[in-house]
């Protein structure tokens, strides 16, 4: 693994003394998460985070990552800290769904871009994405951590896209990875109104300001709704509420005038048979508080007279589409009954030709013993005997054995008759349901 991935000379520097961002009248700063007192005080830049999390979502299909750039301080107590003011996509890597590795390309890459900032700006450690895998240290993600971002300050992230999670580890005294409770967003103080929206997004609250200027931003992904600040002038309240008092009060004429028109309808105009309410055809209630509606309604009789033909032709297409059905269903079950007396009727057909080859078989033994005797000379009686009952019970097994074979067929003709005739009458009823 290590002769895949070389990443060069990684710094040895010194944590420098600085002051901490939240002792400095320049930042303001925002907790994420529950900060423990005990963790490693990690400072993040706003534009910083939200760049990480924008390439987070860039591609949930694999993972992604890249490195932190920074600063790893002492303050003036002489506690330690890690500020992270820039960040570095990498590109050219190997990754999967579940894993992630640098290559020798990464690493040229990130070099090259790299030169290009401040040269007290240093590598603090990286970044990379778990997409639904929640957010931990994989064994992959420890061999990088120990073998390149293995310095006492040296921090690493995690950014779970597709669950809206994120998580900071650091080292312990032990030097052990351990994940940290929370960590600061920083920004310069003029934006510490932007710098608490976000917060709030990232801590799954509800932001507490409303400025205009970012009340619509959001986290790529996050199903945390931004800034509901209210931005609509009291001029469209009131065309609103105009809107619904013309339309509240169109409904109002609307059921006035139908109203009116119920009350001045007279028994000639209504069909009686359409709203009665032991009518047969009427069973769903639905339909007769729908009839007695139309029927109420001045010049609707027409629409009321047609709704129950065609009730009527439907409850009648539905009776005789049962009757077909069932007619089906008894000619299916005949038809089952003249298979199983054909398969009857084969098997003793069967049994018949079994017992005529039987026959055939003795006439054929005897014919050849009665064929020894006469070579031997004794041609006396017994022998005419013989041949004379030889060709009678020929005779006899023939004609008894073809008798039975004709009275077989002739029933078994009868049946498939019967059977095609059943299959004619289950055609002509489907036949006959599907045109109605």
């Amino acid at each position: 693994m290590s002769s895949e991935i070389q990443f060069g000379d990684v710094e040895q520097n010194e944590p420098q003394k600085a002051v901490r961002p939240d002792r400095d009248a320049h930042y303001c700063i925002a907790a994420v998460g529950e900060i423990d007192p005990d963790n490693l005080p990690i400072y993040v830049d706003l534009d910083v985070m939200r760049d990480m999390e924008a390439h987070a979502h860039t591609n949930t299909n694999v993972e992604l990552g890249g490195v932190m750039l920074g600063k790893q301080c002492i303050d003036a107590d002489g506690k330690p800290f890690v500020v992270v003011t820039d960040s570095l996509r990498a590109r050219h890597y190997e990754a999967t769904r579940g894993s992630f590795k640098f290559t020798h390309e990464t690493w040229s890459q990130i070099t090259g871009e790299r030169n290009q900032f401040h040269p007290e700006l240093e590598m603090v450690g990286w970044y990379h994405t778990h997409p639904g895998w929640t957010v931990f240290l994989s064994p992959m993600d420890l061999f990088i951590c120990n073998n390149f971002f293995n310095r006492t300050l040296d921090v690493a992230l995690v950014i779970d896209p597709c669950n809206d999670d994120r998580g900071w580890f650091q080292w312990d005294d032990s030097h052990q990875t351990q994940r940290t409770g929370g960590f600061y967003l920083t920004s310069i103080r003029y934006r510490e109104d932007e710098l608490n929206h976000f917060a709030s997004l990232y801590n799954h609250e509800p932001p507490m300001n409303a400025d205009p200027r970012y009340s619509g931003y959001s986290i790529p992904g996050s199903t945390t709704q931004g800034a509901a600040m209210d931005t609509r002038k009291p001029w469209f309240d009131l065309l609103m509420v105009s809107m619904l008092l013309t339309q509240l009060f169109f409904m109002g004429f609307m059921v006035m005038k139908l109203g009116g028109a119920g009350e001045s309808a007279t028994p000639a105009d209504i069909d009686a048979a359409a709203v009665a309410e032991d009518d047969p055809l009427l069973e769903n209630r639905s339909l007769k508080m729908a009839l007695s509606t139309l029927a109420n309604a001045q010049g609707k009789d027409q629409l009321a007279e047609q709704m129950l033909e065609m009730e009527t032709d439907r409850q009648q297409l539905a009776a005789g589409l049962d009757g077909q059905m069932a007619r089906v269903e008894l000619l299916q079950q005949e038809r089952e009954r003249l298979i199983a007396e054909y398969d009857v009727r084969d098997r003793q057909v069967h049994e018949l030709s079994e017992q005529v080859t039987s026959l055939q078989s003795t006439i054929s033994t005897m014919a050849e013993k009665a064929e020894d005797a006469s070579a031997e000379g004794e041609s006396d009686e017994s022998t005419t005997f013989g041949w004379g009952a030889l060709v009678g019970t020929a005779l006899v097994s023939l004609l008894l054995g073809g008798g039975g074979m004709f009275l077989v067929r002739r029933e078994t003709d009868d049946d498939v008759a019967v059977e095609q005739e059943a299959s004619e009458m289950k055609f002509e009823a489907v036949s006959s349901d599907t045109g109605g």
